[in-house]
């Protein structure tokens, strides 16, 4: 099933990226308000990674590199260690390119038939690495990504089920990548 999706998004074409840029455009609720929220990625085939986010009150920014690893906030610069580290990475582990870029790479359990967003689907879990419990739903069909599910944090840090639901791929380069993305947290958005 995974080998499917990597060839329904690309295929060879994952292999041959160099460098990946995204830049989302969203809103998000925090406590029944409505906030814009612009997020920048820019990772590489060496491993480096830049992430942003622009948000009204400040922008924040992470890189990691061969040399190490720090975030810049409203509260000035420091080094990315521990816990903070390893979110990144699990952030990183759940990108198309980490998935499908070596689907031999990820060891997986098919969990059968389920139906998510009115698409008939099959259920994947990632069971070792760095996405392991990530469920992948696959469009029966198609092969494409539906969805992703894991446990996440909200923005106030309260333990969440995050579900990203893909629509609209397009050509990306030799990769197909979503022009859409929901957020759901504990089912809401």
């Amino acid at each position: 099933l995974l080998d499917a999706a990597a060839g329904a998004t690309g295929g060879s074409g994952w292999r041959e990226l160099r460098d990946l840029e995204q830049v989302v455009e969203m809103q998000i609720t925090v406590q029944g308000q409505q906030l814009p929220l612009t997020m920048r990625s820019v990772r590489t085939s060496d491993g480096s990674l830049f992430m942003s986010q622009r948000l009204p009150f400040g922008e924040m920014s992470m890189a990691r590199g061969a040399k190490g690893a720090w975030r810049k906030s409203p509260r000035g610069i420091a080094d990315l260690v521990g816990d903070d580290l390893a979110k990144m990475d699990e952030e990183s582990a759940r990108d198309f390119w980490s998935l499908f870029g070596n689907p031999d790479g990820q060891e997986a359990q098919a969990l059968g038939a389920e139906e998510v967003e009115g698409k008939s689907c099959d259920a994947v879990r990632i069971v070792s690495g760095p996405a392991e419990g990530l469920l992948l739903f696959l469009d029966a069909a198609t092969r494409l990504p539906v969805a992703i599910r894991y446990r996440d944090q909200s923005i106030t840090g309260d333990p969440v089920t995050a579900t990203e639901i893909f629509d609209d791929f397009r050509d990306a380069g030799p990769v197909k990548l979503p022009r859409a993305i929901r957020i759901l947290q504990d089912g809401a958005p």
